[in-house]
């Protein structure tokens, strides 16, 4: 070709095939092929699992609604933990709420004392951050139950829930109604449970009265003491001094006096036992590796504390009268055998009254106590067919027990209209180690030379996480089959216990 200029262009062949000017890419060899075969093999071509740092996403709401939202949210997760619910379950609960009203970038952070929530609102706004401080414990399991209905009404509202203003209105009302039964009646209920395990240890009908009278002694004292504003580590003291005191008033009576022909039954152990079991913290034991085993250990780690401090109340209560009934002339030696009720039947009539008196100290309401008393023997049964029959240990034949209950505890719930931790709770109370654990406190301030308080505290631990693990996989299996996979509850727990890749 001729330029502009008169002279020529020099014709330039492209190579086929690349048209554009590119560099022809050379065929990878042998080897390097082999390389990236074994590269693929070895590391995996997508994302971690676990979300690492993603950027939060910007909720366009308005800042009124957000701060109204998260008060709604503070205010009913303080009454559910008030109230006997779970550190997971309250922070599901709370994700669903704030989700319902379009908050999906909320932070839950739940302590043993404290509910934070953290609203992320992008890198242009500031986060809204508010802390509120829980101050009490307890169990109103009717009251908690009312909680879970609002939750699921608020979830179940399509995007469109009821204006925050109203739900808040109905969180006050659910707060302020009263409680299922008057505290005489939750006093009777625990001397139920006295008298429950006093048959469960084999006690005659005499020693089943004694033991249950006691136990409602003390609570009716400890109750007095904590409205005075008592401590709960000197409210153990007062009530192990008490059942201890009243093991030795029976000896002395029984030494000195002849014709009484009940008193030659007595045995004090029994009595101690049946009232000592009640005060020993066995459900915050279960808790805290519930708690452990959910992946929140700053909250397992001050429910553990707060065991080894109650326990410690009653070996200083129980120290206390065995030093003055020593310089009496006394000889308390109450450490109980390991035997229980010969006749199979007691057994499940016992664990039955033990679930029916806990569902009503409890505050549950009469339906889920009728479904208590029937949870409570069925869990005994599973535990003496898997004991007793099938040769397994107890660890192992409580974890199965609790693991079968807590699989059906999510259907049962949802069909007859009772909580579903009432259901958990009954059948866990039979099977308690607070009577491993008494032992252990006897044997440690009475049995200086060998070392069985050792073995009785290494049972009642190994007891508890067996509770624990049965629970907590029977309760995930039966919310699977129940609610289905997307459970927010199972997410939750997903992603606090998962494993990055």
């Amino acid at each position: 070709m001729t330029g502009a200029d008169g002279g020529c262009d020099k014709v330039v062949k492209m190579p086929e095939g690349n048209m554009r000017g590119r560099p022809q890419r050379s065929t990878p060899g042998g080897s390097t092929r082999v390389r990236g075969r074994a590269r693929s093999v070895l590391r995996p071509s997508g994302p971690p699992t676990m979300p690492i740092a993603v950027r939060g996403g910007s909720d366009y709401v308005s800042e009124w609604h957000t701060r109204a939202v998260i008060d709604f949210c503070l205010r009913l997760g303080e009454a559910m933990l008030v109230t006997g619910a779970s550190v997971a379950d309250t922070t599901a609960a709370l994700l669903r709420v704030c989700r319902a009203y379009g908050l999906s970038s909320v932070h839950v952070d739940i302590t043993y004392t404290s509910v934070t929530l953290s609203m992320h609102r992008g890198v242009h706004r500031d986060p809204i951050t508010v802390m509120r401080i829980v101050r009490s414990m307890g169990t109103d399991y009717s009251r908690l139950e009312a909680l879970h209905s609002l939750v699921r009404e608020i979830g179940a509202s399509g995007g469109e829930p009821v204006d925050i203003e109203d739900n808040l209105g109905e969180l006050e009302r659910i707060l302020e109604m009263p409680h299922s039964y008057r505290r005489g009646v939750v006093t009777a209920a625990w001397g139920l449970m006295g008298a429950g395990v006093a048959m469960l240890l084999g006690g005659g009908l005499m020693m089943i009265l004694i033991s249950g009278i006691a136990t409602a002694l003390i609570d009716y004292v400890q109750v007095r003491f904590a409205r005075m504003g008592l401590s709960t580590f000197f409210g153990q003291v007062i009530g192990a001094t008490i059942a201890a005191g009243i093991a030795v008033a029976l000896i002395v009576i029984r030494d000195h006096t002849g014709g009484i022909w009940w008193l030659a039954q007595v045995r004090p152990s029994i009595v101690v036992a049946s009232s000592i079991v009640v005060l020993l913290a066995g459900m915050s034991v279960v808790t805290a590796a519930q708690d452990t085993l959910d992946g929140f250990y700053l909250t397992a780690g001050a429910r553990t504390y707060e065991v080894m401090l109650l326990t410690g109340g009653v070996v200083a209560g129980v120290l206390l009268v065995l030093s003055l009934a020593r310089r009496i002339g006394v000889n308390l030696y109450v450490i109980p055998s390991d035997g229980l009720a010969q006749n199979v039947v007691v057994q499940i009539l016992a664990g039955a009254l033990l679930g029916g008196a806990f569902a009503v100290s409890a505050y549950c309401a009469p339906r889920a106590v009728l479904v208590s008393i029937v949870t409570g023997g069925v869990s005994w049964l599973l535990f003496a067919t898997f004991n007793i029959l099938g040769g397994t240990s107890q660890p192992v034949a409580s974890g199965i027990a609790t693991f079968l209950i807590g699989c059906a505890a999510p259907t049962v719930a949802r069909r007859l209209h009772v909580p579903s931790i009432a259901v958990t709770a009954a059948s866990i109370v039979p099977l308690l180690p607070g009577l491993a654990v008494y032992k252990g406190i006897m044997y440690f301030v009475t049995d200086n030379e060998d070392n069985n308080w050792v073995d009785s505290f290494l049972l009642a631990m190994l007891v508890g996480l067996a509770l624990s693990v049965g629970v907590s996989l029977g309760t995930l299996l039966g919310r699977q089959i129940s609610a289905g996979a997307d459970s927010l509850t199972s997410k939750v727990l997903r992603r606090t216990v998962q494993q990055t890749d």
